[in-house]
């Protein structure tokens, strides 16, 4: 409904070892390499636009817990984590006792994780720590460097020089982060957030031979229900998405147009840069207000792929999954499966060069080898049915005035 009812204190359980775990006891099977871990619940800070702190209160699970579930994790054959935790860096001595767990449930180092740093408590204590944690991503929470945006969510402001010190640090001894900012935040706006946009991306190149940031991730804020930015939402003219994901929509300082504005402009940098500039697909889907290009519809790819829809079989290929390429928006994937094991990846990039709207690119997947001849034969395949599409979608577009994007 459109209420939320308050129902008293949360009581949140506070031993967290007396939940049992659902890797452990069979509840969640996850895909291949797709364990996601707890170490802690709940958070100390407050955070404007978040919920993470009901109850402003840090609770860990033990390291004897944790360790079974990294050793579960090995034993099922899986090389990579995601630790779920708001960040794993608030108690250096937790840490350390994590870290040593991994090394006694996994000694060989199998698995790699990806984890949240929180960057304002950074030591070279935890430098070290970390540098043990064999480290696939980590991702470190700027938001903005913008007083003002840092301000109207409660967060303290950023001290540029002190920030890049500590990242620095933790790129010499970990690897460079990945910086991940908010377009939005109330008090911001397009000057400055594309300032914020800017100044980090000018850290992804190498200083003394040192990347201080790996990429830079730009997600669209959404006003939660229940957070601090919810409850001052009239306060603060925050108007949002009522159904679904509760993404802005407009503010004070971030009209419509301002949004779509630097929406279409980091489309445009990912398309030049992928491996620097990422964005969360709230800003890749959607297809109004500079979002997603129009050759990438739902309704356009399904007339270009309408001789070839999912599971439907040809020439010993099935068609299993159409997807978009969500951290960029640069294209599509579909995956195919041989009739007699093996599976290929094709994408379909977006292009502006030459009389096609797509680049197609054939990559076989890890596992049963599919023979080069029917590979080749797919490739063929595809490149037919996707010219045929782009004829009748060109014709689509046309009828409605759609131009090339």
């Amino acid at each position: 409904g459109d209420d939320l009812r308050w129902g008293g204190t949360p009581q949140s359980v506070q031993v967290l070892d007396e939940i049992s775990s659902p890797l452990l006891t069979g509840v969640l099977s996850p895909a291949k390499n797709a364990v996601m871990m707890e170490l802690s619940r709940g958070c100390i800070h407050a955070c404007g636009y978040c919920t993470w702190n009901s109850d402003k209160h840090l609770r860990h699970f033990s390291a004897q817990r944790l360790g079974q579930e990294v050793a579960w994790a090995v034993r099922q054959g899986h090389q990579h984590v995601t630790l779920n935790d708001s960040a794993i860096n608030y108690d250096s001595d937790r840490l350390r006792a994590f870290v040593d767990a991994v090394h006694r449930a996994d000694p060989s180092g199998t698995l790699r994780f990806t984890y949240n740093i929180r960057h304002d408590v950074l030591s070279d204590e935890q430098h070290a720590l970390l540098h043990d944690l064999p480290t696939h991503v980590a991702l470190a929470g700027i938001e903005t460097l913008s007083p003002r945006g840092m301000e109207a969510v409660d967060r303290q402001a950023v001290d540029v020089t002190a920030l890049r010190a500590r990242l620095d640090g933790f790129a010499r001894a970990v690897r460079p982060v990945v910086a991940s900012i908010v377009l939005g935040l109330p008090g911001d706006d397009e000057e400055t957030f594309l300032e914020t946009l800017d100044t980090l991306l000018s850290w992804t190149e190498p200083r003394d031979g040192v990347r201080t940031v790996e990429a830079v991730l730009v997600s669209l804020l959404q006003v939660y229900r229940g957070s601090k930015l919810w409850q001052r939402r009239e306060q603060l003219g925050l108007v949002s998405c009522e159904h679904g994901i509760p993404y802005l929509i407009e503010s004070p300082s971030w009209s419509r147009d301002a949004l779509a504005h630097c929406k279409a402009e980091i489309i445009r940098r990912i398309a030049r840069d992928p491996a620097r500039l990422k964005a969360a697909e709230a800003l890749v889907m959607m297809r109004e207000d500079g979002g997603l290009p129009v050759w990438l519809s739902p309704r356009v790819l399904g007339i270009v792929l309408r001789d070839w829809p999912e599971r439907r079989a040809h020439d010993g290929w099935t068609l299993e999954r159409v997807g978009l390429m969500r951290d960029t928006g640069q294209g599509v994937l579909l995956r195919f499966r041989w009739a007699d094991g093996g599976r290929v990846r094709v994408r379909l990039l977006v292009t502006t060069a030459g009389p096609s709207h797509y680049r197609v690119s054939l990559h076989p997947l890890p596992g049963a080898i599919v023979p080069g001849k029917a590979v080749d034969r797919l490739g063929m395949l595809v490149n037919a049915v996707v010219r045929r599409g782009e004829h009748r979608a060109a014709a689509y577009l046309a009828d409605r005035g759609r131009t090339r994007s």
